[in-house]
C-alpha cells in the first residue's frame, strides 16, 4: 500500500465514524454522503489529470510560477537554434540531522468556517499572503453540496460560492486573489476550467481545434499559463492573457516532455524527457524566452523534478525541487539551480520516490521522510524536524505548498483525532522559522 493509498483508506474510515456534527447547522447524512463523493471525484479528477497528461504526447501536468510577476511579456517562437548551456553539475551534501532537534519554528493555525466541510487547501501565492482551497458546503434548503472557494487573505478566511461547478480543484492563486482550478458542472459532470477574478467567476475556453483545457498558474499580473489538449493533437501549452475574455495564445516547445516552470521575465521551462522513477535516460532543461529565443542544459541523467501533489509549486525562484529515484529505499530530495546548473542531492535523508520535497529560495529544502515527518535541511546539510500543532496527525502532516522569501512555510496539517469534527480535513498552517 502505497502512502496516498493508506491515506485515503484513513479517509474513509475516519468520515465514516465521526461522531460530533452540529445538528442544527448541517445534515449529517449529507455531509457524509458529500464527503464520500468528494474523495471519490477527487481521485477520478487524478486519474483523469494523469490520463490528460498521458494523451499530450508527454507533456506534462505540473505547471509552476517561478517568480512573482512577468514583465516582458509573453513568449514567442523564433526558427533560431536554442543556445546550449553547460552540463548541470553535481553538488553533493551530506546531511547532518541532530538527533531531536526541532526547527526554530513557530506555527500559527487560521480558522476555517463552521460550513465548510472537507476543505482542501492547495495553493499559495508565491508572496505568502494568500491561500486558497476549496470546500464542501451543505444547503439544507434544496437539499445539495455545493464546492465553495476558501481565501485565507494575511489569515482571514473568506467563503466564496463558486455557481454551476462541484468537485473544485483549486490550483493556483497569486497575491491579489486571482484564483484558477477545474470543476465538474452540476448537470453533465463534464471537466471545465475557470478563474476566479474580481469577484467572478469565468470559464477559461480552449483554442481552436483544442477541447480541454488545465491552468495550472497564474502570475501577478493576472496571465494565466496551462496547457490545452485534444485526442489526435496531442497537448501545447497556452497562455490567457490578463484581461482577456477570449480564447488562449498557443506557445510552441519541445514536443514531448514535461512544462515545470513559467519565470519572471515570461520564460516557459520544460524537462525533457517526461520523468519516470528509476528510469536514467539523458535529460534536458529547455527554454523558451519571452523574445523567442530558446537554450536547453543538459542534468544528469535520475534526477526527476515535481512535488507530490500537481496543485504543488515544485520551484521556487531559481530553484526546481525533485529527487533523485531509486530502487528500493534510496531516493534523496534534489534541487535544480536554473540559472547556475548545480544540482544539489541531500545524500543522509530517503523520501521513498515520494515527490514530499519543497524548495526554499536559497537552494535548502523542506523533505518529508515517510514515518519522521517533514525536515527542514539548510544549504550546509543542518536538519531539523519541523514541530507540529498540537493533535496532528504525525504521519501526513504538516502539508507544506511554499515558503516563502522571509522563511515562512504555508500549507496545512490534518488532525490525528479520528473523532475529531475536523479530522481527515486540512487546517491552514504557516510556519514562521528563523
Amino acid at each position: 500500500m502505497t502512502w496516498d493509498e493508506e491515506r485515503a483508506s484513513r479517509f474513509v474510515r475516519r468520515t465514516l465514524t465521526q461522531a460530533h456534527v452540529p445538528p442544527s447547522r448541517v445534515d449529517v447524512g449529507a455531509v457524509l454522503d458529500a464527503g464520500r463523493r468528494s474523495e471519490r471525484r477527487r481521485r477520478r479528477l487524478t486519474v483523469g489529470l494523469a490520463a490528460v497528461a498521458v494523451l499530450v504526447v508527454g507533456l506534462g501536468s505540473t505547471v509552476v510560477v517561478g517568480r512573482s510577476g512577468h514583465d516582458r511579456g509573453l513568449s514567442q517562437v523564433t526558427d533560431r537554434p536554442p543556445e546550449i548551456l553547460p552540463t548541470a553539475t553535481l553538488v553533493p551534501v551530506t546531511v547532518d540531522i541532530a538527533a531531536g532537534a526541532a526547527a526554530p519554528c513557530r506555527y500559527e493555525q487560521y480558522p476555517v468556517p463552521e460550513e465548510a466541510w472537507f476543505p482542501r487547501v492547495s495553493a499559495a501565492d508565491p508572496s505568502g499572503r494568500v491561500l486558497a482551497g476549496r470546500a464542501e458546503v451543505s444547503n439544507k434548503a434544496v437539499e445539495q453540496v455545493r464546492s465553495y472557494l476558501l481565501l485565507w487573505d494575511r489569515g482571514r478566511p473568506s467563503l466564496i460560492d463558486l455557481p454551476e461547478v462541484r468537485g473544485a480543484t483549486v490550483n493556483a492563486v497569486n497575491a491579489s486573489g486571482v484564483v484558477v482550478g477545474t470543476s465538474r458542472r452540476q448537470d453533465d459532470e463534464s471537466r471545465v476550467s475557470w478563474v476566479y477574478r474580481d469577484g467572478r467567476l469565468r470559464h477559461l475556453s480552449p483554442p481552436p481545434g483544442y477541447d480541454q483545457t488545465l491552468p495550472l498558474a497564474v502570475n501577478d499580473r493576472g496571465d494565466i499559463l496551462g496547457i490545452s489538449s485534444a485526442v489526435g493533437r496531442g497537448s501545447t501549452p497556452v497562455v490567457w492573457p490578463a484581461g482577456s475574455e477570449g480564447p488562449p495564445r498557443i506557445l510552441r516547445g519541445p514536443d514531448r516532455g514535461r512544462v515545470i516552470g513559467w519565470t519572471a521575465d515570461g520564460t516557459v521551462v520544460w524537462f525533457v524527457p517526461e520523468p519516470s522513477a528509476g528510469v536514467k535516460v539523458p535529460a534536458e532543461i529547455r527554454f523558451l524566452r519571452a523574445d523567442g529565443s530558446s537554450a536547453l542544459r543538459p542534468v544528469p541523467a535520475g534526477w526527476s523534478p515535481g512535488s507530490m501533489r500537481f496543485e504543488q509549486l515544485p520551484m521556487r525562484g531559481d530553484w526546481v525541487a525533485g529527487i533523485i529515484p531509486g530502487a528500493g529505499e534510496k531516493s534523496p530530495p534534489a534541487v535544480l539551480n536554473l540559472r547556475t546548473g548545480e544540482l544539489i542531492v541531500y545524500h543522509g535523508l530517503d523520501t521513498r520516490n515520494h515527490f514530499s520535497v519543497v524548495a526554499r529560495p536559497d537552494g535548502g529544502v523542506l523533505a518529508g521522510v515517510p514515518g519522521q515527518g517533514w525536515k527542514l535541511v539548510d544549504r550546509d546539510g543542518t536538519t531539523r524536524s519541523v514541530p507540529l500543532p498540537a493533535g496532528a496527525d504525525p504521519e501526513y502532516g504538516p502539508q507544506p505548498l511554499l515558503i516563502d522569501d522571509a522563511g515562512t512555510i504555508h500549507g496545512a496539517v490534518h488532525p490525528a483525532d479520528p473523532g475529531s469534527r475536523r479530522a481527515d480535513q486540512d487546517v491552514p498552517t504557516v510556519w514562521r522559522c528563523r
